[in-house]
């Protein structure tokens, strides 16, 4: 079971209240931070020195077909557009979700499948720097995602009626 979770949302996002999309059936994932460095010899000695900082994100998901979160990858390379993307940990911290946060453009969008597995690995290449910061919570479905699906709660006879998907409380019945 993952420790992270990944939410993605389109830069241009037009989404109803501003949401984001869970990335289903995270894997794995990275976080990397590396540096270019230029090199001076001195006295016969190398010496180092930074010249630039740059930060990427590389994820592989199970992949699911009709996927929110997953789609979003793919349309943002087609489109040359950006992505907002957050990385958080699954453990509470001093009462947050410690994560990670960044606008991103898909560098590389890959679909990899034998007769086992069919996975998705994105890399993300981070503009300027990433900001870290945290959720005084999360949605349950983020959490534990098998609590999205559908669950049937007690009912009284005559409380209720039609289907399960479109069932309506019967006047009278308290329900």
């Amino acid at each position: 079971m993952a420790s992270y979770i990944a939410v993605v949302e389109p830069a241009n996002n037009e989404l109803p209240d501003a949401e984001g999309y869970l990335v289903s059936d995270l894997q794995e994932g990275e976080h990397n931070i590396s540096a270019e460095l230029s090199e001076k010899v001195i006295a016969g000695k190398t010496d180092y020195e930074y010249t630039s900082v740059a930060e990427e994100f590389t994820f592989t998901t199970g992949r699911i077909p009709g996927d929110k979160g997953q789609e979003q990858f793919k349309k943002a390379i087609k489109a040359r557009q950006q992505v907002r993307v957050w990385l958080i940990e699954k453990k509470k911290q001093n009462g947050v979700y410690p994560a990670i946060f960044g606008y991103a453009v898909v560098e590389e969008l890959g679909n990899s499948f034998d007769d086992e597995e069919d996975t998705i690995e994105v890399t993300l290449k981070v503009k300027f720097n990433t900001a870290e910061g945290g959720f005084e919570s999360l949605p349950q479905s983020w959490l534990d995602p098998s609590v999205a699906g559908t669950t049937v709660e007690y009912e009284e006879p005559g409380a209720y009626k039609g289907s399960l998907e479109n069932r309506e409380a019967v006047s009278g019945s308290g329900a």
